[in-house]
């Protein structure tokens, strides 16, 4: 069964494999490109597996650039599919597989919302305020800046600030932020700026999973990405 929902509006449920293949083929036919491209998809227990899914493409038709953003939940069973249901809105799908999104907020999530706020607009200095005293992190593991564990504010700071230092114009944004249960919040990040050695633009995206404990971030371990992240976390990518 696929269950279009509103990606496709015009589309009803479809039942059965043929019908499948050709509702697939329906939906190829009306782009002059269908690409793929590479699926996000986390296994959220049970027998369901959530994929995030987007296509760069053009209408046959119309000749317009359409970027298609959705989330299908699959329901997976001896192996095979058996339900498709498709998700416009990333909250929705997340619903449905009975994970919150960041936007049905938790006190936790708004924790580290906020932080990445006040960096925004505030620098490094508003930072502390949302850290515990004696705050636990670690970079990407590996990475060039990977110093180990690191302990305490004071500690964070710096490190921090050495990274702000080699940049001009430095950014970084949630582009998404995930209650993943407990005291963790997953956030994927965007970090951009422009390296005062060469000049060159540098963007990155990487995840981080964190601890929020009584109002305040306790912990953070940096990812290179958010399967690494969730698998870290302890849900299968």
């Amino acid at each position: 069964m696929i269950v279009p929902s509103r990606v496709w509006p015009e589309a009803d449920v479809v039942n059965g494999r043929e019908a499948a293949w050709q509702f697939y083929v329906k939906v190829a036919e009306a782009f002059e490109r269908f690409p793929i491209g590479d699926a996000e998809v986390v296994d959220v227990g049970a027998d369901k597996a959530l994929v995030h899914q987007r296509h760069d493409t053009r209408g046959r038709a119309s000749g317009a650039e359409v970027d298609i953003n959705h989330w299908v939940v699959v329901t997976i069973r001896n192996g095979k599919i058996v339900r498709e249901q498709w998700f416009a809105d990333r909250a929705e799908a997340l619903a449905a597989v009975g994970l919150r999104e960041s936007a049905m907020s938790s006190e936790k999530v708004e924790v580290v919302r906020d932080a990445l706020h006040a960096f925004a607009e505030r620098g490094l200095a508003a930072m502390p305020d949302f850290w515990a005293a004696d705050i636990n992190w670690r970079a990407i593991e590996g990475a060039p800046d990977d110093v180990g564990e690191m302990q305490g504010a004071e500690t964070l700071r710096h490190y921090f600030q050495d990274w702000i230092d080699t940049f001009d114009d430095v950014s970084n944004v949630a582009e998404e932020l995930l209650d993943l249960g407990d005291d963790r919040v997953l956030a994927v990040q965007r970090a951009t700026g422009r390296a005062k050695a060469s000049g060159i633009e540098t963007e990155l995206r990487y995840a981080v999973v964190y601890t929020v404990r009584d109002g305040k971030i306790a912990r953070g371990r940096e990812y290179i990405d958010r399967a690494t992240a969730l698998e870290a976390a302890g849900l299968r990518e």
